[in-house]
């Protein structure tokens, strides 16, 4: 038995010299990655449907969250990770809220349906779920392609192409529903 004790170290004591991987982040670092990554937390909620304000306010609730609870991260390296997914467990939150509020009001509300958002459904429905919100994102929350590139992991140029990919199959489905305009070379015979 001595001469076993002798081969192997002695086992780590967990005193005052815990290793750096096990202790918590400190609070500078979760300032830092605050600081490079608190707009591509907003660029993730704004790419999933919130508004810029909205998508402000939960990406530094996420944030705030983050920091109440610093000491349960134990890598630098995941505090972006770890806020995106409070951000989206917050953003799923609010909307599941939202909505029950919403149905609740709808039982009790007469208003008449605008037919705009139904429209704007079918134009859309027969581009995939990605195009859609791609368009939805570009035209509605008016976010330009540099903004889109790195929630989309793509360059800016890649956004451009695929919107306007996007664009020419709403244009064709509305030609072929006669709604559209007529392509640009019957306008203009040779």
């Amino acid at each position: 038995m001595a001469l076993l004790r002798t081969l192997l170290p002695p086992p780590p004591s967990l005193g005052d010299d815990v290793p750096d991987r096990l202790a918590a982040i400190s609070a500078s670092q979760f300032e830092a990655a605050y600081r490079t990554h608190f707009h591509q937390t907003v660029n993730y909620l704004r790419a999933r449907g919130s508004n810029r304000e909205w998508a402000e306010e939960l990406a530094q609730a996420a944030w705030a969250r983050g920091w109440e609870c610093r000491a349960q991260l134990k890598e630098v390296a995941a505090v972006q990770a770890w806020v995106l997914s409070i951000a989206r467990n917050l953003r799923n939150l609010n909307f599941r809220n939202a909505r029950s509020m919403e149905l609740l009001t709808e039982s009790s509300a007469t208003i008449d349906p605008d037919p705009r958002p139904l429209f704007l459904q079918q134009i859309l429905r027969p581009l995939s779920r990605a195009d859609r919100a791609l368009l939805l994102e570009t035209y509605v929350n008016g976010c330009t392609s540099r903004e889109l590139s790195p929630v989309l992991s793509i360059s800016a140029l890649a956004v451009r192409v695929r919107v306007s990919r996007a664009k020419s199959s709403v244009r064709k489905g509305l030609r072929k529903a006669g709604l559209g305009f007529p392509p640009a070379s019957a306008n203009h015979p040779a």
